[in-house]
């Protein structure tokens, strides 16, 4: 339901602004805030995922985890301040290419901190319901409530009751909506804020500093590496923001492809995190391996559906533009970025698997290594190939870090979530494919998307049905026929 509110809010916003507010309102300064926000989080996120299973409801360490957890963000948010507007024109020169693209920029300059703050807390919040298996509820409201405020703030521009600065401010502003409903969400699950330092000893300050410290490095590499071809882009391209317009509806289609991965892994999350606690390493490599196979069914197929319909996103794209603006680079950029996410997806729980384990500095090391190559890469790919510089630049960086991972996690721990029973998942995938490979794109848009889809996903299932490659979708599946409902 998520994915079809964003793709109505992309729509509606193709249809009435430039490539260039397209840019700004979508992707420009929500993407800055997204890599600020792990700079001002200073991975408390992970501590409140992880060191929270370490505390009892009772135990009075718990409040004052969550209080110095709640109270980072606001103050790392309130110093980056000071240094973000003392150099404002140098930063305006290094963001944008373009002169228009600097007007625009100056002018919705100071909505960066005000995005990063919420941003912040919308993160912390939902990963404290994730620790407490309410994983459900902070998916709904980052999916659903706050695309449906997207949908009425671009309906009321498109209604001529606000202007587009109106529409800039709103698009931020609306974020403190789901982080008050997050926190009431949060209270009525013992959440509860102390800033009682003293309860915790040297060595417990100490551990979770150093915690902590990595896995702030690392949530910013994870950040670059997510969007760091889209922040390169405006001042890299020609172009500028226009591209950046464009680029942005490839990461937003992006997006969808790995909603199931992402709700997987962050359910998958709290179980295994207390299985190290354990120390039981046979329920470790079990959800490994089990969160692997299923991950890869549902990366295959979201990779099947993206793929064969990337004619018709772009056909509607350009038969909604008011604006004359053409979308077909996406044919060449959707299929390159689909290449680096199905290998991440992929390959499983890898990131997840070693941020908890005595190796999570790993992430971070073979992290920075890969943004060095991917800034490299990016830096020599756009000025020749534009759109798709960027896009190869991302997908090369992904496959590297996800080789390493996988090498890794075999080396340590013996760890890898492949097996012949994932083969059989991609060759389902071909299968259901080429069905409609060769069927033409001659109805709507939609219809035909509809169509095509409904085929394609027809003949997955039944395939899947007939290799059973995973005993969780079997067991899905019988339930559905039993019980006569999806849920």
């Amino acid at each position: 339901m998520g994915a079809v509110l964003g793709a109505v809010t992309l729509l509606l916003s193709v249809q009435y602004l430039t490539q260039q507010e397209l840019g700004f309102n979508r992707s420009g300064i929500l993407f800055q805030a997204i890599v600020a926000s792990q700079l001002a989080l200073m991975g408390m996120s992970n501590v409140m995922a992880i060191y929270i299973h370490k505390y009892a409801l009772d135990d009075p360490r718990r409040p004052t985890l969550i209080g110095i957890c709640m109270a980072t963000p606001v103050v790392i948010t309130a110093l980056g301040s000071i240094g973000y507007f003392l150099f404002k024109p140098q930063l305006l020169d290094l963001l944008y290419n373009t002169a228009s693209d600097k007007v625009m920029g100056d002018k919705y300059y100071f909505l960066l901190p005000v995005c990063t703050l919420f941003y912040s807390l919308m993160i912390l919040l939902e990963f404290y319901l994730n620790s407490q298996m309410k994983v459900a509820v902070s998916v709904f409201v980052r999916e659903i409530v706050l695309r449906l405020l997207n949908i009425l703030l671009i309906l009321l521009y498109i209604w001529d009751a606000i202007t587009f600065d109106l529409l800039m401010y709103g698009t931020i502003f609306i974020h403190i909506v789901p982080v008050l409903i997050l926190y009431w969400l949060s209270k009525r699950a013992h959440f509860s804020i102390r800033f009682n330092l003293n309860v915790f000893t040297k060595e417990e300050r100490k551990g979770i500093v150093h915690f902590a410290w990595y896995h702030m490095l690392m949530g910013i590499t994870l950040s670059l590496m997510g969007l760091i071809d889209t922040l390169m882009l405006a001042p890299l391209d020609k172009d500028g923001m226009n591209t950046v317009g464009v680029y942005g509806i490839a990461v937003f289609i992006m997006s969808i492809l790995i909603i199931p991965y992402r709700s997987m892994s962050t359910a998958s999350l709290p179980n295994l995190a207390k299985a190290f606690e354990a120390n039981d390493r046979a329920r470790v490599k079990n959800l490994f391996q089990r969160g692997g196979i299923n991950i890869l069914i549902a990366a295959v197929g979201m990779s099947i559906i993206v793929l064969m319909n990337t004619p018709n996103a772009v056909q509607l794209l350009n038969d909604l533009s008011r604006k004359g603006e053409d979308y077909s680079s996406l044919l060449g950029v959707v299929p390159i970025l689909v290449l680096g996410r199905l290998v991440d997806m992929g390959t499983g729980l890898n990131s997840e698997v070693i941020s908890i384990s005595p190796y999570y500095k790993f992430n971070f090391r073979i992290s920075i290594v890969l943004i060095v190559l991917m800034v490299l890469f990016i830096g020599l790919l756009v000025p020749k190939m534009g759109i798709y510089g960027a896009a190869w630049g991302a997908t090369i960086a992904l496959i590297l870090f996800n080789t390493g991972k996988l090498i890794f996690l075999w080396q340590k721990m013996q760890l890898h979530p492949f097996s012949r029973k994932s083969a059989g998942v991609l060759l389902a995938g071909a299968i259901a494919a080429a069905t409609v490979y060769f069927i033409p794109y001659f109805l709507h848009p939609i219809v035909d998307t509809l169509l095509r889809t409904t085929i394609m996903m027809g003949v997955y299932i039944i395939l899947l049905m007939v290799l059973k490659p995973s005993v969780d979708l079997n067991e899905y599946l019988q339930s559905i026929r039993k019980n006569k409902r999806l849920f």
